[in-house]
């Protein structure tokens, strides 16, 4: 099965067999519409500090080179309702640790299957889940649907 992913996140969505983690989720939530991934950097770390804002929006930065990589931004889906009002990023600290694992779940509608004109950044939802390096606990940190 084709895997699909916006394209501002797609070079760092990535399969990871080897982590449980991922795995769960795969098990839970993939499906013809659902695509599940671990989020790795061009560094090929995987570990992250998290930021995010009510829109909601989700940074992350690699904790090995520094890089932002933006998970979810309404601005780059088509059917999202794009929010005007900037709001401050804040570091999302759970269990007191700050370094995360990060999981996405992009969701297409059923129709995009049958759409000649598919266009990759038009998902209609998104779940991030976070996984606390040190203590291995899970948060879901958005469940948002784009339009």
């Amino acid at each position: 099965m084709e895997k699909y992913a916006p394209f501002h996140v797609k070079k760092y969505c990535v399969i990871d067999n080897n982590d449980e983690v991922y795995r769960k989720f795969v098990n839970e939530y993939e499906d013809n519409y659902h695509f599940v991934y671990k989020m790795k950097c061009s560094c090929y770390n995987d570990k992250f500090e998290v930021y995010k804002d009510d829109n909601p929006t989700v940074i992350i930065r690699c904790t090995n080179c520094n890089k932002e990589i933006t998970v979810y931004d309404l601005k780059y889906y088509p059917s999202a309702i794009k929010l005007e009002d900037k709001l401050e990023m804040e570091q999302v600290i759970c269990c007191n640790q700050n370094i995360f694992n990060v999981y996405p779940i992009y969701e297409y509608g059923d129709e995009f299957e049958y759409d000649t004109e598919f266009d990759e950044n038009d998902i209609t939802w998104c779940i991030i889940f976070i996984r606390e390096i040190k203590n291995n606990s899970i948060k879901k940190l958005i469940d948002d649907e784009t339009a």
